[in-house]
């Protein structure tokens, strides 16, 4: 697939090059995996949307990892959605950074939790 960034977006520049002013336009999703596994499966994820039957709407999920601009690699699940009508087809991918690891436990106060001004403590 050939498929390319139309668009600048300034979150996906900002997580893939750490400057949001740095242009995508022109790049493939593919251009920021360092796993070529990876750029094999999205490769074919979006081969399997554009041949499956003419519903309007059909998507995918994929696991994946991207390189960021200082050269960290970043865990992320793309969604990939294809959308059909009578004269084109749009391909839009949405892409979440994830973690294997649950988030680190909220630290508590000190001082015990905060109370609103004027308000009792519950007893």
């Amino acid at each position: 697939q050939n498929l390319r960034l139309v668009e600048d977006t300034s979150r996906l520049s900002a997580m893939v090059t750490f400057r949001q002013t740095a242009s995508v336009k022109g790049m493939r999703i593919q251009d920021f995996m360092p796993d070529e596994n990876d750029k094999v499966a999205f490769d074919n994820c979006m081969s399997s949307l554009s041949e499956e039957s003419s519903n309007a709407t059909t998507s995918r999920v994929l696991h994946s990892k991207l390189r960021d601009g200082l050269g960290n690699i970043l865990s992320v699940e793309l969604f990939c959605v294809l959308t059909r009508s009578l004269f084109s087809k749009e391909c839009l991918v949405g892409i979440r950074e994830f973690s294997d690891y649950a988030p680190a436990p909220m630290a508590s106060s000190p001082t015990g939790p905060k109370r609103r001004a004027g308000s009792q403590p519950a007893s």
